[in-house]
């Protein structure tokens, strides 16, 4: 028989990383009322989530405050018999806050519809859904940056296609770092090196697009203003404390995680009027400048700067990685647990190590296979596990503690 069910769900909104959203739904068990929340909150546009825990709305108060939220949300499903979470998305609060939503739109993005990746077999070109972005026309010519760094001989493979590209380290730099250096690459969609780029499930040279994950652009500006635009970024300062950083905007994760977040000044500075679009194995996105009426085109744009909550998002997606890699292991040593289940318990032990000090990802990992093997409340039946919660233990010592469990269980 159905029952009503809570969980809380982790999910980037616009102004929001690693939000927390309260949803609820009727279902006879809980994998079945992820499903119904999960497609519910794709009907909103909000792919991804990850449930952190969802439970009878009966046991709301054992896992978290007891400030009625399950029982509100009971009567609310009881009451329209459907899955609901709008009314209660404030109910717990956002972990992160990035930006002021007013300056969350800075970039437009749209996911490219229907895009795929070539496979080594296929007869095409370039994938279908990028043809027209690839074509020259009055929007401009199209430009790859890509990170060299990422595949052994990549810089010599460029050098080699014929294509006009250009390291975008100048100098002594240029030349000692050749070899992992960002370069702008004018492509041709009749070039072998293209078709390369796009293809995946083949080892270089024949499939570049596992590794490298370019950042397309298209510009009206010639190929060396656009390299003089570039290598501007190529070192930002850091708003906080005016250091020096490397910047790796060259690659598509960082420019996924970086849009959504750039404040005005900075979005302005970095895209100009040009397009860019992020290209993965999994997607495509096309990003492009929101232009206001009161911040016009004409506005000198003043300096890029890499503030705290740009290392913020990138914190997040890490962290996100991490939780998704560690799900797979507990999926894969044999644990039982289904992979939603290995996805909650990872998050929550990313979680409850980072409010008692435990930092390095082997302890974080450690933690989350006792959990697995022993229940989440091993510390509560064996006194001499507590010291794992102790943050006045050096994280090596409790580490140790860990890990010596892990060898007997």
């Amino acid at each position: 028989m159905p029952i009503p069910y809570a969980g809380v769900f982790r999910c980037d909104i616009p102004g929001y990383q690693n939000y927390r959203l309260v949803a609820g739904a009727f279902a006879e068990t809980e994998e079945e009322a992820n499903n119904f929340i999960q497609a519910r909150l794709a009907e909103h546009e909000i792919f991804s989530s990850v449930c952190e825990t969802i439970v009878p709305c009966r046991l709301w108060d054992s896992f978290y405050a007891s400030d009625g939220t399950g029982a509100r949300l009971s009567a609310v499903l009881k009451e329209t018999g459907q899955v609901s979470f709008l009314e209660y998305a404030l109910a717990l609060p956002a972990r992160r806050r990035a930006v002021d939503v007013s300056s969350s739109y800075n970039v437009q993005a749209s996911e490219i519809a229907d895009y795929s990746p070539l496979q080594p077999s296929s007869d095409e070109m370039v994938p279908s859904a990028l043809s027209t972005f690839l074509e020259p026309s009055s929007k401009g010519i199209c430009y790859a940056l890509i990170d060299c760094a990422t595949t052994p001989l990549l810089a010599e493979l460029i050098e080699q296609s014929e294509l006009q590209n250009a390291c975008l380290f100048l100098g002594d730099s240029g030349v000692e770092m050749r070899d992992a250096a960002p370069r702008l690459v004018q492509l041709d969609a009749d070039s072998r090196f293209t078709r390369n780029l796009f293809t995946i499930g083949a080892e270089p040279p024949r499939g570049l697009l596992d590794r490298v994950r370019p950042v397309l652009v298209r510009s009206t500006e010639s190929f060396e203003n656009l390299v003089r635009h570039f290598r501007r970024f190529t070192r930002v300062r850091a708003e906080e404390d005016g250091r020096w950083l490397y910047f790796r905007f060259q690659s598509a994760d960082t420019l996924n995680q970086l849009a959504p977040v750039l404040q005005a000044d900075d979005a302005s500075a970095f895209f100009g009027a040009a397009e860019m679009m992020s290209v993965t194995p999994d997607r495509a996105i096309l990003y492009s400048r929101a232009v206001r009426e009161d911040h016009g085109d004409n506005t000198p744009p003043r300096p890029f700067l890499m503030r705290a909550s740009y290392f913020q998002s990138f914190e997040n997606a890490a962290k996100n990685r991490f939780c998704q890699r560690l799900a797979k292991d507990l999926v894969r040593i044999g644990t039982g647990l289904h992979i939603l289940e290995a996805k909650q318990l990872a998050s929550l032990a990313l979680d409850v190590c980072e409010g008692v000090g435990l930092t390095q990802k082997d302890s974080i990992a450690g933690y989350a296979f006792l959990c697995a093997y022993l229940g989440r409340s091993f510390a509560a039946r064996e006194a001499s596990l507590s010291s794992i919660y102790d943050p006045r233990r050096s994280e090596r010592e409790r580490k140790t503690v860990i890990h010596k469990v892990l060898g007997h269980v």
